[in-house]
């Protein structure tokens, strides 16, 4: 599973999601809503969650969720 916060636009962060969606692994895209940064326009089409520095318990909240939902897929794969 890959979760990246393309909050700050690093080339570094960019690099290895690009990894992940080649390879298709499980990832997470996520974005703070104070962000400068714009979505690339090449991630339009994945969905985004965003969040708030000020409340990271619901962020916690979507990663337990996210996360929850790869572990029950993936064993339902092997089942």
């Amino acid at each position: 599973m890959i979760v990246a916060d393309v909050s700050r636009n690093s080339p570094n962060i960019f690099l290895e999601l690009g990894f992940a969606l080649a390879f298709r692994k499980p990832t997470m895209v996520m974005m703070s809503i104070d962000s400068e940064g714009k979505i690339p326009s090449n991630l339009a089409g994945y969905m985004i969650i965003t969040y708030d520095p000020e409340n990271l318990l619901a962020l916690e909240r979507k990663l337990y969720r996210f996360i929850q939902y790869q572990v029950e897929r993936r064993s339902a794969t092997y089942a």
